[in-house]
């Protein structure tokens, strides 16, 4: 401990006291052992890790005796912690499984990184400080991209007059759109949101890119590449075929009416994308009917003379194992069981247990392949099993990154410094690049979900220039049109908006951020969330509070008031009715979470 330690007050023949002055802090020290001293403490383990069951073992005793001591207790128990606990998800750290050039930013994405510092020579010999949007900057820094020293992206450019907006909005294309186009080839929460209105998905699809599509070999084989060659044409085929997928679902209906989709683009180091996807089904014709399941999902090896396709696509693809007592040295064997809880049983008919996971069928009716000299039956047909949505969004990919010299300086001192060289990545693949080059959709989800902002009174968000005059900042006209201001105005001109609560608006009324104005719906209709709000945050937590009750307000005051009496604050017109008199507001608040939060949220 570090700290003040006051030593006057034991000299008296009482208990002995430790009293700590000022302020008390964690004593780290040294990571390396004092010269001529064994290691202790947080030494044990970052120095000499060779060496470190017997430095465990050895601080134990002064005089490092080791009578009575269980080395191999000591050292079954070392071998637990370093197998089982993992400080980081290991979908998300998991090693490249592909050759590729990736990109490493240190962190992660943030707009805090702050702007390029570009110096440039000129031809005069003088240093010249230039923006990074420079037209010039992109020809210097890629000529790859540039070779004819062409100028690059400036900002002024305009949209096509096929394309131009001639409702006021954008006129100039972004730098992203830009990218997009230099680098292809021209030649030819919320999910949640979702959960809660429609209850919990009803299917679970993983589509993943096949470098053997005939489409794809026939490109890369015309021009002697790899699909690692060419990310931006094999992202480009995948969102193709993903976009037909999600048609056939929807409107062809192969799995049976679907009312929302969600799905997650991940690419996990392995070279190419894939797509985690949730169907959410009618519930009256839907997969949750045992009946409909044997159609849609089959845990069983398909006829080989009826369909030898099929046959042989699960016989490559869908087998699990030999594992078990057939094979001890499988990958998924650990102590001596399948980690996947192979191999399964034999049912005749499929089922749903008590917590709602389905049994598929698997019956005993001979059918087999042949791996690695082992037979496999039904038994070891792999299939779908219900995925969360924290693993649907799961997060970007992360690598862990080490620095080290490749020759060591022989008249300098060595220097080891097995902390600072480790950095926290996030890992762009070439794909990952490509794909958001293209502004293809990360995550897709239908129908939309309209996030609803709110503030207290006179705390709306406002944008604005590090050099934009004050004067001219709160002479906006749009600081007083945020959309919950606007909720009150809608209120006050269409009477059938008077009926809903602020959640229930986008069901009727329409958004428009051109004019910021709510507007009566036509056609379709939107899912909202309103921004969650803790119930420590004050009179906001109690102002979302009133926005679930109270229906067709045209001001602050509206809110405030109950059954004709105007209250002071949010909280007292919470209290009027009825929803802070006990803890039905930490009640209904952990309720609301739990629609979208995980466990470690909720505690």
């Amino acid at each position: 401990m570090g700290g003040k330690i006051d030593r006057s007050v034991n000299k008296t023949g009482g208990p002995p006291i430790y009293r700590i002055n000022g302020q008390n802090f964690h004593y780290i020290g040294s990571l390396l052992p004092v010269d001529g001293k064994k290691p202790h403490f947080a030494q044990l383990y970052i120095y000499d890790t060779n060496n470190e069951l017997s430095n465990r073992i050895n601080s134990i005793r002064q005089d490092g005796e080791q009578n009575g001591i269980h080395v191999e207790i000591v050292n079954d128990i070392q071998q637990d912690l370093d197998t089982n606990n993992r400080s980081k998800d290991a979908r998300t750290y998991n090693l490249p499984q592909v050759s590729e050039v990736a990109a490493l930013i240190v962190g992660d994405i943030d707009t805090n990184i702050g702007e390029r510092d570009v110096m440039v020579e000129t031809k005069s010999g003088l240093l010249q400080r230039i923006s990074e949007l420079n037209p010039a900057y992109l020809p210097m820094q890629y000529p790859l991209l540039f070779p004819y020293g062409e100028d690059g992206y400036r900002e002024d450019i305009p949209f096509s007059t096929l394309k131009g907006n001639t409702t006021g909005g954008r006129q100039r294309i972004s730098s992203r759109e830009y990218f997009a186009y230099r680098i292809q080839s021209r030649v030819s929460e919320d999910a949640m949101a979702i959960c809660r209105l429609v209850g919990y998905p009803d299917l679970f699809i993983t589509f993943t890119c096949n470098p053997k599509w005939p489409e794809v070999q026939r490109f890369l084989n015309d021009r002697k590449l790899k699909p690692e060659d060419r990310p931006d044409i094999i992202c480009r085929l995948f969102k193709m075929k993903l976009d037909a997928l999600i048609s056939d679902c929807r409107k062809n209906k192969i799995f049976g009416p679907v009312m929302r989709v969600i799905y997650t683009i991940d690419f996990q180091k392995r070279g190419l994308p894939h797509a985690h996807i949730l169907l959410f089904q009618d519930k009256i014709n839907g997969a949750h009917s045992v009946d409909n399941l044997d159609h849609i999902i089959s845990g069983e090896l398909p006829d080989q003379e009826a369909d030898a396709e099929y046959f042989k696509v699960v016989e490559e693809f869908m087998m699990h194992g030999p594992c078990g007592r057939a094979r001890l040295i499988s990958p998924c064997m650990a102590n001596g069981k399948c980690t996947k809880h192979f191999s399964k049983k034999f049912v005749n008919f499929s089922t749903f247990d008590e917590d709602g996971y389905p049994i598929y069928r698997r019956r005993d009716n001979g059918r087999s392949v042949m791996r690695n000299g082992i037979n496999l039956d039904n038994r070891y047909v792999s299939r779908s099993i219900k995925y969360l949505f924290k693993y649907v969004n799961k997060g970007h990919d992360r690598v862990t990154a080490e620095f080290y010299r490749t020759s060591n300086d022989q008249d300098g001192p060595q220097v080891i410094d097995e902390i600072s060289m480790y950095y926290d990545y996030r890992y762009i693949s070439p794909c990952e690049a490509s794909w958001r080059f293209f502004g293809f959709d990360i995550q897709f989800r239908t129908p939309l979900v309209e996030r609803l902002s709110f503030h207290l009174p006179n705390q709306q968000s406002v944008v604005f220039a590090d050099d934009d005059p004050v004067d001219n900042i709160l002479s906006r006209s749009t600081i007083l049109q945020s959309m919950f201001l606007e909720w009150f105005e809608a209120n006050k001109t269409y009477p059938e908006a008077r009926n809903l609560t602020y959640a229930e608006m986008p069901t009727k009324f329409v958004w428009k951020k051109d004019i910021r104005k709510w507007q009566p719906r036509k056609r379709g209709f939107s899912i909202s969330r309103v921004f969650y709000v803790p119930p420590g945050s004050g009179e906001i937590f109690y102002l979302r509070c009133l926005l679930n009750k109270v229906k067709g307000p045209t001001s602050y005051l509206d809110i405030k008031t109950v059954d004709g009496v105007q209250y002071e604050s949010f909280r007292d017109a919470c209290c009027a009715r009825g929803l802070v008199d006990d803890d039905r507001e930490y009640v209904h608040a952990i309720e609301e979470a739990s629609h979208w939060a995980t466990a470690v949220n909720l505690r």
